[in-house]
């Protein structure tokens, strides 16, 4: 199953639960009319965005990434991730992910060396090796959805426009749903999405024994190239909340590079 990249992820370590992923089909309308080059038009170089025009130019951003939702992507991840606001106990761990390659051996840890984690990491590690979800999904934003009713353009600049709204994904109870905000940064002229920014706007239960207190999360996503779509560079998060009667702090981020792009043909089933 291939998860939608637009897996803004509340997560809680010291609960042992991820929670996501926002998605769910598009509800993007609006008559804003397209340029020969499939941007949107504008009355001047500075002339301000309308709402219609900003929903609909998220629309076409989701669009152009749904049309290369079928391939699959190899890439190098480093991952950093501390439990301790002082981050004392920050950790890195460097993968590479290869789809092309035999189901059990599309991970491959670079470091730190295996010799070196502990018995609770190589768990994790085996766990990710069998897990059957495409994590190369999570590089492209070929499904986002917002509530139209809670749209609002909170910014804007010549180049971008910064619309935020709250998710209609189903999947996600609604008690979350209410409690966070989508801040989308659009690029005008290249019609993709440049950064997605998820924030608790006040706290709210994922989970019967947990509650979360703050939450934000960061994505920022390249800019579209003749190889690649706009794809995930960076992901930057910082939970805290309680959970089994103690708080609870998680500080992460990630990093891709070396994305290469594999055609869905090059698939071993």
């Amino acid at each position: 199953m291939k998860i939608s990249t637009v897996r803004l992820i509340l997560a809680v370590v010291s609960c042992g639960f991820v929670f996501g992923p926002f998605s769910g089909g598009p509800t993007y309308a609006s008559q804003a009319t397209l340029n020969d080059q499939g941007a949107l038009q504008s009355d001047g170089a500075t002339a301000a965005m309308s709402k219609a025009d900003a929903i609909a130019l998220l629309g076409q951003a989701v669009a152009k990434a749904e049309a290369d939702a079928a391939d699959r992507y190899a890439f190098t991840m480093a991952y950093q991730i501390s439990t301790d606001e002082a981050e004392t106990d920050r950790k890195e761990y460097v993968l590479r992910f290869d789809p092309r390659l035999a189901k059990g051996e599309q991970w491959e840890l670079k470091s730190p060396d295996i010799s070196e984690l502990s018995k609770k990491e190589r768990k994790l590690l085996r766990g990710l090796q069998q897990d059957e979800n495409t994590p190369d999904g999570v590089l492209i934003y070929d499904q986002l959805a917002l509530d139209e009713d809670t749209i609002e353009i909170t910014g804007q600049t010549e180049e971008t426009v910064v619309i935020e709204g709250r998710s209609i994904d189903t999947e996600v109870p609604e008690r979350v749903r209410e409690a966070v905000i989508l801040a989308i940064t659009l690029n005008k002229a290249g019609a993709f999405i440049e950064k997605i920014q998820v924030q608790a706007d006040k706290p709210f239960k994922p989970v019967r024994i947990a509650k979360v207190n703050e939450m934000n999360q960061v994505q920022t996503f390249a800019a579209p190239t003749d190889g690649l779509p706009a794809i995930l560079e960076a992901s930057e998060s910082v939970t805290r909340g309680e959970a089994m009667f103690k708080d609870f702090y998680r500080g992460s981020s990630t990093s891709y590079s070396d994305i290469v792009r594999v055609p869905a043909d090059d698939i071993t089933p």
